[in-house]
């Protein structure tokens, strides 16, 4: 099974140029200040990751869904995926080395 996605998923990947692709705007202070990090983290472990905009939380049923169903209480989250299960969820530290260490070990 796939990773679920939602109309507001964003797919991060390393670009040709070492960089990596970031939403437009992230939804909420925290996620401003994990963002950075998270797209140096995904370039150093090459982990695919995918972005989710939670700001239209309350007005989007299926994003509701969506984090109620992972059970994602606040953001920024990060989860990570085996078989199309939650193996692993981290709403840590948002410093480089523990969001690459947690991409690295999951």
């Amino acid at each position: 099974m796939a990773e679920p996605t939602t109309e507001t998923t964003e797919k991060t990947t390393q670009c040709a140029d070492g960089a990596c692709v970031l939403p437009q705007q992230a939804p909420t202070p925290w996620c401003q200040v994990l963002m950075p990090n998270l797209v140096l983290a995904q370039a150093a472990t090459g982990k695919t990751v995918y972005y989710v905009d939670t700001l239209n939380t309350l007005s989007d049923p299926v994003l509701k869904a969506f984090r109620d169903a992972y059970e994602i209480s606040f953001v920024p989250t990060l989860l990570a995926f085996r078989a199309g299960q939650v193996g692993a969820k981290y709403d840590g530290d948002r410093s480089i080395a523990d969001v690459q260490l947690f991409l690295q070990n999951n």
